[in-house]
């Protein structure tokens, strides 16, 4: 079942963000799966939210996963759009990043030529 596979796929979300299995502090599978009959999910820490662009978008896909009702998951399609659009973000921030870091470094350079005495100066002139 789809559904299945899209909770999982939380489950790996979750684990490439804390390299810790969900619910790791049970190690009986049996009481694992009475959590996630419950609705239980795996606690996230708060810091994943805002430690990173990055880190954050990935928790919001694996929330999204993680719904309960399964009819309330989202469709694998729609995790990929999420991931998809969050790279064109990040990469977008980065350029944009680049670019005020470019500009300082241009009016830096301009700065430092303005201060230094060229290296060609003019010749005296003959007279």
């Amino acid at each position: 079942d789809e559904k299945i596979d899209i909770w999982s796929f939380g489950n790996n979300i979750y684990g490439l963000l804390t390299g810790l299995w969900v619910f790791y502090e049970d190690e009986d599978d049996g009481v694992v799966h009475k959590k996630m009959k419950k609705g239980e999910t795996a606690f996230i820490d708060e810091r994943y939210r805002t430690q990173s662009f990055i880190s954050g978008k990935l928790v919001e896909v694996m929330e999204r996963c993680w719904s309960y009702l399964p009819e309330d998951r989202i469709e694998i399609f729609e995790a990929v759009r999420m991931l998809r659009l969050a790279k064109e973000e990040y990469e977008k921030i980065k350029q944009e990043e680049g670019d005020v870091d470019n500009k300082k470094n241009k009016n830096k350079d301009q700065q430092q030529e303005e201060q230094q005495p060229s290296a060609l100066a003019p010749l005296p002139e003959k007279g």
